[in-house]
């Protein structure tokens, strides 16, 4: 029987953590934790590893959200397989006496199972997302921007049987929204290039599978194409940033998308004004003195990923932060702080 490794991110919410860990007792073979808590915060995540033998701690600076740090976390695993889970994630009891037979012998490289969202007292509602959480390590590659889903090198295989999920728990749900909004920021400027990227991207949200193996399926390779075709028709240029109208279209998309998966009319009546509302976000972002700069990071980062451009999948790297900002402010000014640094020095940029 393959070895199964269960990981996870937490900031200041060991207490969820462990409820997760305990969860999966006698299903994962060890529970991998990458802790970015508060130094204050970490004692009983740590108390815990040491009475279970099987949880192996990792200190990481806290960036806002775990996606920067996912391969990295990955790395630690010692598994051919890793579960991957959010704490305020619960997998069902059906899905959980089944995830050793899922991998043994599969020639998948990931699964992906619904989720469904805003479940409270036991109760869940129909709206779900498709979410990869079922890994082979060494077949999956995240860049670590906000919400992505991973590519996939090999199949990805979609799990439909009804009682096996992952729920979205909202009592245990972390306070991330804030946060979120501020990288948005970077990863919400976008250029031709990662327009198409992107509305790809929610595809497969929608369909399972993941990122750029959407070009893969039929749909996929029709709206790639019609994107590039629109792209050359109107003599749009890859590197440039997307008109207010193409903003528009793409907030639009997505907002209808989520309504439909919701099946909820009232969020479909709120699409467009809520793609109006993100287009004169944006149009403000681009009022600020530093918004060229922005741009510009926001065109690396969406072309070849935080993760790679900051190298956080490296251990020497994580080390290195942990040890240069502990006890110090972190979250997503943090990132931005790395980020700016980075793209500085790349570019000779004076201080």
């Amino acid at each position: 029987m393959p070895r199964l490794s269960l990981l996870i991110m937490t900031r200041d919410n060991a207490k969820n953590a462990i409820s997760l860990i305990e969860s999966l007792d006698g299903i994962v073979n060890e529970s991998v934790v990458i802790e970015g808590s508060r130094e204050r915060n970490k004692s009983l995540m740590k108390q815990y590893a040491k009475r279970n033998k099987s949880v192996r701690i990792f200190d990481s600076v806290a960036l806002g959200y775990q996606d920067p740090l996912r391969m990295y976390g990955l790395g630690r695993c010692t598994s051919d397989w890793v579960l991957h889970l959010d704490v305020d994630e619960r997998p069902t009891p059906e899905l959980k006496n089944n995830l050793k037979k899922l991998i043994d012998g599969t020639t998948a490289s990931a699964f992906a199972f619904k989720r469904y969202e805003e479940v409270q007292n036991g109760i869940k509602t129909k709206f779900f997302t498709w979410q990869i959480r079922l890994l082979r390590k060494g077949r999956v590659t995240y860049r670590g921007m906000v919400h992505e889903s991973p590519i996939i090198k090999g199949r990805l295989e979609q799990i439909e049987e009804k009682d096996m999920y992952l729920e979205h728990i909202v009592d245990l749900k972390e306070k991330k929204e804030r946060e979120y909004h501020q990288m948005h920021k970077l990863d919400h400027r976008l250029s031709y290039s990662a327009y198409n990227r992107n509305m790809l991207n929610y595809l497969s949200r929608f369909s399972s599978s993941g990122d750029e193996n959407e070009k893969r399926s039929l749909l996929g390779r029709f709206l790639n194409g019609w994107l590039s075709a629109y792209e050359k028709i109107t003599f749009r240029k890859s590197d440039k940033e997307i008109s207010s109208l193409d903003y528009f279209f793409y907030f639009l998309i997505r907002n209808l998308g989520y309504a439909t998966l919701m099946k909820s009319p009232w969020a479909a009546v709120k699409a467009t004004p809520g793609a109006i509302s993100e287009v004169k976000k944006i149009n403000k972002w681009k009022s600020e003195p530093d918004s060229n700069e922005y741009f510009e990071i926001s065109k690396i980062i969406n072309r070849i990923g935080i993760i790679r451009y900051l190298k956080l999948d490296k251990e020497e790297t994580i080390r290195g932060l942990y040890a240069r900002y502990k006890g110090k402010k972190q979250g997503i000014t943090l990132l931005f702080e790395i980020l700016k640094a980075q793209y500085h020095k790349d570019h000779d940029v004076l201080l």
